[in-house]
């Protein structure tokens, strides 16, 4: 599933983000976090995609059973490798709710780990922003809801500490639209190029040379792109 893989690579860095600004987490231990982070969802594999896409009250009873088992399977499956273990006491843990009513074990906040905390505010923050798509500068009254219900009030505050990090980056984020002819040597794609079909050009990030120049100015010429590119300032 690549949406299941986008999120477990982006979970795996959101959770070593986290770690790393709380005080309670021990250098060391990030890249267990981070692994934990990336293979949180590993006992979904072998479930129905068309489970794994459905949202928890859309699951009927056989389904929900399926997906509560998820964090246990995860367990077994990475407690076969003994460098492992730590990462899988993570896993079966990533969805304990700091008010006992998360699975599979029904913990309560002073018995979960910190670092299933971690990985547990991760993988919801992400599908805050990349799955059910709100907008950055609205994400802070979503978590506020999690607060001392998901979450502690540190997780939280840490998830708003980076929320607002995240939005000052994309503020600064600012882009040149400059003309083909006016391209040169050493600029930095801002945006993906197109063709006018929608098919594929050149990448963002892509650094510019004369060769590069020359392409897109065929292209623009053949008709294919506009004449307006969007470069990094």
């Amino acid at each position: 599933n690549k949406d299941l893989g986008g999120h477990a690579r982006r979970v795996g860095q959101f959770s070593l983000l986290l770690a790393k600004k709380h005080a309670g987490i021990l250098p060391e231990d990030y890249p267990i976090v981070e692994a934990a982070g990336q293979l949180h969802d590993i006992g979904l594999i072998g479930l129905p995609e068309a489970l794994v896409t459905k949202s928890v009250p859309e699951m009927n009873g056989d389904e929900k059973k399926g997906y509560y088992a998820h964090p246990q399977r995860g367990e077994t499956i990475l407690n076969q490798v003994d460098l492992l273990r730590p990462v899988a006491k993570i896993i079966r843990m990533h969805h304990e709710q700091v008010n006992g009513r998360g699975f599979p074990d029904g913990l309560n906040e002073k018995q979960i780990p910190i670092a299933a905390a971690v990985v547990g505010a991760a993988s919801i923050y992400d599908h805050l922003v990349h799955h059910r798509k709100i907008q950055l500068e609205l994400i802070p009254e979503q978590l506020q809801q999690y607060r001392g219900y998901l979450f502690s009030s540190e997780i939280i505050d840490l998830l708003l500490e980076i929320n607002l990090e995240q939005m000052q980056a994309e503020a600064k984020r600012t882009y040149l639209e400059v003309d083909i002819d006016a391209l040169q040597a050493g600029m930095i794609l801002a945006d993906d190029i197109r063709m006018r079909t929608g098919a594929f050009v050149m990448g963002a990030e892509t650094s510019i040379d004369l060769a590069i120049i020359e392409k897109l100015k065929r292209y623009h010429e053949s008709g294919n792109i506009s004449s307006s590119i969007f470069i990094k300032k």
